[in-house]
């Protein structure tokens, strides 16, 4: 018995039938939709829980008519009803603005928790009260919610030297020829070469030369007017040079510190030497790239950051990070850019979290000199 598709979709629209449901799954690749009888909300701008059990749902559809829907609510409901692995589809319409819309749902879908958005061509498919012209697609992770894994640090390994003792060895001295070890003879020299002047009975012509020779020396009008041989252009190791565009910020999170130098570049950002990309665990990596994912990554194309981080654990690193990011580039756009770009910035990362740009001073009381801890103390009573 083959098993069955299950699909849910969801729309703000008053009527959705089946037939534009199946319609849409086809366009959009979803494998064994003719098989699926697929379930449908309508008006679901109205409810704040989906009423279906956990992990029960293969794929999610979701028919937006405006930008604002699905809400982040509804967002977290399709990632509770998705199985791991589970598939999520969000199709609307546009009135122009194409780009700017694409990048807004990839990252609403990428802050909802689901992994590797795509962009998909849905080459306007009309619907009975509107037509659709972009789509997202994406998937939810395979792990779930509470699951935990061990980090393994790579093992330490000395540089090894393999010997061949059976390599041939060449005498350096059989290279060498008798005539080779030789010492050149010089030719003698008579007369005055070897002295410093010419002769007194000179007949080699040494002291007709330097008769001919003219005395160098400085005249009286350059000892009172010194000058030097360029005149009095600078030298060129004091040539002005442009400064170049950057800043240093730091991050810190507990005994996690983290300095980002940021300066005008192509996009690229290095974390420790490598590419942010490839940092692992792949869960808290969506942590680092929260500036990116709420600025949009047209904001970093023209900047490069140099991230540098050490002290306390993995997740303290984490936030330590990416507050040195947002930092970063807000006090890049306030030196290099304008004053409106930088508030605009600067207010996104607040509304979304504080700590972005404000550093958390919270930590544990360390332990203090005379006691066992932070507060106690060592009592002695004299009786």
């Amino acid at each position: 018995m083959v098993n069955q598709t299950t699909v849910l979709a969801v729309t703000d629209d008053v009527v959705l039938p089946v037939s534009s449901v199946l319609t849409v799954m086809k366009v959009v690749g979803k494998e064994g939709v003719e098989r699926c009888d697929p379930m449908i909300i309508t008006q679901a701008s109205t409810i704040s829980q989906v009423p279906l059990d956990s992990s029960s749902v293969d794929s999610v559809l979701a028919i937006s008519t405006t930008s604002e829907f699905p809400t982040d609510i509804i967002y977290a409901e399709f990632s509770r009803i998705l199985r791991p692995g589970g598939s999520v589809f969000v199709c609307t319409s546009s009135n122009g603005e194409t780009v700017e819309l694409q990048q807004t749902l990839e990252r609403r879908v990428t802050l909802a928790g689901f992994m590797e958005p795509q962009s998909l061509d849905l080459k306007s498919i009309k619907l009975p009260n509107f037509s659709l012209s972009i789509g997202i697609k994406a998937k939810k992770p395979s792990w779930k919610i509470g699951s935990s894994f061990a980090l393994k640090k790579p093992a330490k390994t000395l540089l090894k030297v393999n010997l061949d003792d059976d390599l041939d060895l060449i005498d350096e001295d059989s290279l060498l020829t008798e005539e080779d070890l030789k010492k050149p003879q010089l030719p003698a020299v008579s007369g005055c070469e070897t002295t410093k002047k010419a002769c007194k009975n000179c007949v080699c012509g040494r002291a007709e030369i330097e008769e001919k020779a003219v005395k160098l020396g400085l005249t009286e009008d350059q000892i009172k007017n010194p000058q030097s041989s360029c005149g009095s252009n600078p030298p060129l190791t004091m040539a002005s040079k442009p400064a170049a565009e950057s800043v240093q910020c730091f991050g810190r999170k507990k005994t996690a510190v983290a300095v980002t130098h940021c300066k005008r570049g192509c996009g690229q950002i290095k974390l420790n030497g490598c590419p942010i990309e490839l940092f692992n665990p792949e869960i808290l990596r969506f942590k680092i790239f929260e500036p990116v994912l709420l600025l949009g990554k047209h904001r970093f194309a023209g900047v490069d950051m140099r991230i540098r981080v050490n002290g306390g654990g993995n997740t303290s690193q984490v936030y330590a990070i990416r507050q040195s990011i947002a930092k970063a580039l807000v006090a890049f756009y306030q030196k290099y850019v304008d004053e409106q770009s930088k508030k605009e910035v600067k207010d996104i990362l607040i509304r979304y979290d504080r700590t972005l740009l404000v550093a958390d001073p919270r930590r544990c009381e360390p332990k203090k000199f005379g006691g066992r801890g932070a507060r106690s103390r060592f009592q002695k009573s004299y009786r």
